[in-house]
């Protein structure tokens, strides 16, 4: 996913901002003025999202530590991958 330090990164190679502190300062940070607020939806909300579309949300096992409480009544199929040895 494309994330803020990418932008910052560009933003040196093309001469915006003269160092990678500089973008974040004068434009990346939650406080510059080149922030943008985003909106991040609850898990629920989010997996809601996903079947209305047609979608199977999945919870991988880091959310699954994580405790995503009542993550199967919101219609979260869990699956347990195992990777092996050998297997590219």
């Amino acid at each position: 996913m494309t994330g803020r330090p990418h932008f910052a990164e560009i933003m040196v190679e093309k001469g915006y901002a003269a160092s990678y502190r500089q973008a974040f300062d004068e434009y990346l940070d939650e406080s510059a003025k080149g922030y943008v607020y985003r909106h991040e939806p609850q898990f629920a909300e989010a997996v809601a999202r996903i079947l209305k579309a047609g979608g199977i949300a999945l919870a991988g096992a880091s959310g699954a530590r994580e405790g995503r409480r009542g993550s199967h009544d919101a219609g979260v199929v869990r699956r347990r991958v195992e990777c092996h040895r050998g297997l590219p």
